[in-house]
């Protein structure tokens, strides 16, 4: 390409716009080496798989030998998008001795420059802690996607549907991460429980656990999830967008112990009880909001200081709470059929 008439700008072009047609893309990364990068990021950008469709299986092997063989291409995925129907299905697909599952247990390690994860469980339920780690599947990609992270890490967005007893704090402790959304899942209480020194009390022990607070995640989201612990949302400070619906929270009292109850367990001091950041919520369904205002409540503030967009869907009526914790300023209200 150092003799071509027309600068390389506008040969991107023109690859970008076969980007639709594999073939197209395949044809033009023949034309010069200096076409095959260009097309490789087409081709590799985005991968989509479904773990209980045949020919996704063969695909999805198919990947992971050539990134075995060529560790170099991984470094052009910047989105996985994977779907499962089943536990069943996907133990049945990828368990061990089948499908050299060697080479597709290192395929994350392959990604260095994953941008956006999206696990999917359509009509069935997950459990991650009932999955193994060396069966291929979702649960085991969401692992060595969180293990492999680091703080120079480029993931940004994160959507998990249908698997129960997630890893809240590793998923929060990923640096990078802006957008998450968690769905269609039943959560398992990820607290230390004092009940011998406060009977009932359950919270967070920071420093114990080395769980950062997450200063990156701006957009959050959680749907039809059950028993959320409420200390999840405290963890991340800067958090901008909410969006809840259908949600309830964890069982537990959560009020924070009396300062005589324990020197060691309490209520991390650099979280704040109000989300000082946030500027707009959506919601819709039930939601329990007396359990996120009640730290600031107990604090004397308003949960919801900067408000500045509420969104109510799907016939929500529990905006009287919401209302009680923002300062009356000029805020956009919406009720959406």
């Amino acid at each position: 390409m150092e003799n071509a008439t027309f600068p390389i700008e506008i040969f991107c072009v023109i690859i970008d716009s076969v980007a639709d047609s594999r073939p197209g893309l395949q044809n033009c990364s023949l034309v010069c080496k200096a076409f095959v990068p260009i097309c490789r990021q087409q081709l590799f950008n985005c991968i989509s798989f479904q773990l209980n469709v045949d020919v996704d299986r063969e695909r999805i092997t198919k990947l992971a030998h050539v990134l075995d063989a060529n560790p170099s291409l991984g470094a052009y995925i910047h989105h996985i998008d994977a779907t499962c129907y089943s536990w069943t299905d996907s133990r049945a697909a990828y368990g061990p001795g089948s499908l050299t599952p060697a080479a597709l247990i290192a395929l994350p390690s392959h990604i260095p420059h994953l941008r956006h994860l999206s696990l999917v469980i359509w009509r069935a339920d997950m459990d991650y802690n009932e999955c193994r780690g060396e069966v291929f599947g979702l649960c085991m990609l969401l692992k060595r996607f969180l293990e492999l992270q680091s703080p120079a890490g480029n993931l940004q967005t994160m959507e998990i549907l249908g698997i129960d007893n997630l890893p809240m704090h590793k998923i929060l402790s990923v640096g990078t991460l802006t957008d998450l959304t968690i769905g269609n899942c039943i959560m398992q209480s990820n607290r230390l429980i004092a009940r011998a020194v406060y009977p009932l009390a359950v919270v967070l022990n920071f420093a114990e656990s080395r769980v950062p607070l997450n200063r990156t995640l701006k957009s959050l989201c959680f749907y039809s999830v059950d028993n959320l612990d409420p200390f999840i949302c405290f963890m991340v400070p800067c958090l901008e967008n909410l969006s809840i619906g259908r949600t309830t929270f964890a069982v537990e009292d959560i009020s924070p112990l009396p300062p005589s109850a324990s020197p060691c367990i309490q209520v991390p001091v650099d979280s704040e009880p109000c989300f000082n950041h946030m500027h707009s919520i959506r919601c819709w369904g039930k939601v329990e909001w007396t359990r996120l205002c009640r730290f600031a409540a107990a604090a004397g503030k308003k949960a919801f200081p900067v408000l500045k967009v509420l969104t109510f869907e799907d016939g929500y009526t529990g905006h009287p709470v919401l209302l009680e914790n923002m300062f009356s300023g000029e805020i956009l209200m919406r009720f959406v059929a």
